[in-house]
Order: C-alpha cells, then structure tokens, then sequence
C-alpha cells in the first residue's frame, strides 16, 4: 500500500511538474515574441527542443523512475527560471537602446550635440582632433540621466534639463570616446 501511495504520489508530482514547464515555456516565449527578442534558432528550440526534452523524459519512463524524470523536469524548470531573469535583462536593455535612439533624434538632442561643438570649436578636448567627433555626456552619462530622472519616453527627456547641460557635453574624437568609462563598461558588459 505504501508503495502504491508512493508512486501515485510522485505520478501527481510528475503530472504537476510537466504541466507546470510547459506552462513557464509558453509564457517565457510570449514575453520574448512579443518584446521582438525570440531568434529562428530558439523558436526552434522553443518549440521542438524543449518539447522534445519533455517527450524523451517521458520515454524513458520504463528505462528510469519516476524519481529521476522529477529531477529532470525540476532542473529543466530552473533553467527557465534563469532564463527569464536573463530576459528581463534584454527587456530592460532594448528599451533603453530604443529610447535613446527615440532622444537622439529629437530636435533638443542636435541642438545640444551642436552647441557643445561649438563651445569647444568642433575639436577633440583630449587631443584637439577634428576627425570623427562625438559628444559625450561628460560628468554625468546619458545612462546615468536617464535612470536618475525615470526618464521612460521623449516628452520627459524633453523636460530633463540633465540631458541639455551644454556644460555636461564635451567633444571627443571616436578614439578617446571609446576609451571613456561608460564606453568600456558598455563594451565589457556586451561582450560576455
């Protein structure tokens, strides 16, 4: 009797777990199908891999116990789980990319960009280089405006006088802009 308590015990357990994955799988999809983040290659894997890694558990229910198939299932879940921290992650960072790009194409932003060249007579204040020019935001980084501010569209970046302190832009040439701290954290943190 204990044994038959036991195995339904772990077939509930299965069953729950199973539909369970299968739930986290379909959610974890939709939140990257509709923020325009699933590959080709995971869509596959989405929906065939995964899908097939549920069937081959449960194939192999005459060559393993039930025991093993739950420990299987409750790895596959906490690998979802990582996966959807990792993919709030690319949320946050694709909206942050389109809201600059969304900024940097205000009118205020060129404005900016073309009254701190003028400040600095168009040079490179590191090197005086005329040659690809950029403007940085120099004491304090666009990132760090942005998110001091909860800036999250353009009509608040437009009210953010953070973002137009021509005192707060200097012109680098693309070499020393790149070697700035926030341009080698960001190429760091994508790199990985």
């Amino acid at each position: 009797m204990k044994n038959k308590t036991k195995a339904q015990n772990e077939e509930n357990r299965l069953k729950e777990l199973r539909d369970r994955y299968n739930e986290e799988l379909t959610r974890l999809y939709t939140i990257r199908k509709e923020n325009d983040l699933v590959t080709e290659e995971e869509e596959n894997l989405m929906f065939n891999g995964d899908v097939h890694f549920v069937q081959d558990i449960q194939g192999y229910a005459g060559e393993s116990s039930n025991e093993y198939q739950i420990e299987k299932l409750e790895e596959a879940l906490d690998n979802l789980s990582v996966l959807r921290e990792e993919t709030e992650k690319e949320i946050q960072t694709k909206q942050y990319r389109d809201l600059r790009k969304e900024i940097e194409a205000m009118p205020q932003y060129k404005i900016w960009r073309d009254e701190v060249l003028k400040k600095f007579s168009n040079k490179c204040v590191v090197c005086g280089s005329t040659e690809n020019i950029e403007v940085d935001h120099r004491y304090e980084s666009f990132y760090s405006i942005v998110k001091k501010c909860g800036i999250i569209n353009t009509v608040q970046a437009y009210e953010c006088s953070g973002l137009w302190n021509i005192n707060n832009g200097a012109p680098l040439c693309k070499e020393h802009h790149d070697q700035t701290q926030s341009n080698v954290y960001y190429k760091k943190k994508n790199s990985t």
